[in-house]
């Protein structure tokens, strides 16, 4: 996935966030948005210092397509981040 990372040394803090995409075709029936995925050698680029804008949109333009997902049925307590286990991604049915 692409995102972004800083860390502010003077505060003791690092951050990050994945960036999302606009998702197409079926999945957008699950969600309007989805992580912006690469390739294992678009992630190579990604990482790189110093890319510049051009750089970086032609590797987000080579995202990986929304056919490439797959979903599933699982259980509604995914939606509260209190909850934690891998059965919360068991699949229903």
């Amino acid at each position: 996935m692409a995102g972004l990372y800083e860390t502010n040394t003077h505060a003791n803090i690092t951050s990050f966030s994945i960036l999302p995409t606009e998702a197409k075709g079926a999945l957008r029936d699950v969600h309007n948005r989805k992580p912006l995925v690469l390739s294992g050698d678009a992630g190579k680029q990604w990482i790189k210092p110093g890319l510049g804008t051009d750089e970086i949109s032609a590797l987000a333009q080579s995202s990986l397509t929304d056919e490439r997902f797959a979903w599933r049925a699982v259980s509604t307590k995914v939606n509260n981040a209190r909850n934690a286990g891998v059965e919360l991604i068991s699949r229903l049915g």
